[in-house]
Parts: C-alpha cells; structure tokens; sequence
C-alpha cells in the first residue's frame, strides 16, 4: 500500500495545483520502486509546470500524519526508503 502527494508551482514557487496521483491513470500494481517509476513518468507527463511529489508507503504515511514534528518524519522516511521524493521540471 502507499500514497503520494503532488504539488505544482509557479515560478515565484506559490503552489498551484495539489493532487495526487491517478490511480486511474497509473497502474498502482507491483512493488514500491515499480509504482514510484510509474508515478514518475505520470508526472513528467500531466505536469508542463514545475512538479513536486511524495510517494510513501502507507505505513510511511500514517508516521507522519501522526508526527507533531513533520519535517523530521519527512526525513526519516526518505532516508529509510518508505518515501520517495520526485521533481519534474519543464
């Protein structure tokens, strides 16, 4: 299980648009590293302006819902691979 979050900005970096990946769009079957791939090329695709996203682990996630410190939570996770940072620029 996982979850994302993608943020677009402008070029004064104001967020423009948060969503999340389409699951309707992107095949969300196989493991982490497959669905993170997959959710990569999505966003490179629907998103012309600069692009962030988060993919975790459900687990990851629900962490950092929790978490009172959430930066710290971020880091942890991406350094314990169960979230994935992604960038997509023009």
């Amino acid at each position: 299980m996982w979850t994302s979050l993608v943020l677009t900005f402008d070029d004064e970096l104001t967020i423009t648009e948060l969503t999340t990946v389409d699951a309707e769009r992107v095949d969300i079957s196989g493991d982490f590293a497959e669905v993170v791939a997959r959710s990569f090329d999505w966003m490179r695709q629907t998103h012309e302006q600069k692009a962030s996203a988060l993919v975790w682990t459900r687990d990851a996630f629900e962490k950092f819902r929790s978490s009172d410190n959430k930066e710290l939570s971020v880091a942890k996770a991406v350094a314990a691979g169960s979230a994935i940072a992604l960038r997509s620029e023009e």
